[in-house]
């Protein structure tokens, strides 16, 4: 149990340690915008009615319903891992948030004069810009949950 801990202690340390505060809303770090997005996102429900996650991950091409308040539940596919901590979860998990940035992060490469992922500027507001994984993890968190208005600076 100790190795567990002491463990636990630094992979939390690196993660706060490593994540460079993105540039939105205040000038000092806030920790809680790393962990908000451990808590979930959006409520996430089987395609089918099965119980078992693993079942309904394998049987529905790793396909979930998210919730939409406009709307029916939307179809969202995600990868296996992902599909699976979501269904348990009953929401998006911070993997289904983590893989779908290391996806994006192609994408954000091709906009960028550099060539590299990050900086990042979502919508290209420079109040949403990520400057790495976890803040991308943080925006798109944000964005989905509601906590950030998508949209570029007024």
């Amino acid at each position: 149990m100790k190795r567990f801990g002491v463990g636990l202690v630094l992979v939390l340390g690196l993660l706060v340690g490593a994540a460079a505060p993105a540039t939105a809303q205040t000038s000092s770090f806030d920790p809680s915008r790393y962990f908000g997005p451990i808590a979930g996102g959006p409520a996430v429900f089987p395609v089918d009615d099965g119980d078992n996650p693993v079942q309904s991950c394998l049987e529905n091409n790793n396909t979930v319903l998210e919730a939409n308040p406009f709307g029916p539940p939307e179809p969202v596919e995600l990868s296996f891992e992902a599909c699976v901590s979501s269904l348990f979860l009953g929401r998006l998990s911070w993997l289904a948030y983590y893989q779908n940035c290391a996806e994006l992060e192609g994408f954000f490469a091709m906009e960028n004069a550099s060539g590299q992922p990050y900086p990042y500027s979502f919508y290209g507001n420079p109040g949403y810009t990520a400057n790495n994984r976890f803040d991308c993890i943080y925006f798109v968190w944000s964005f989905h949950t509601g906590q950030l208005p998508p949209g570029p600076a007024s």
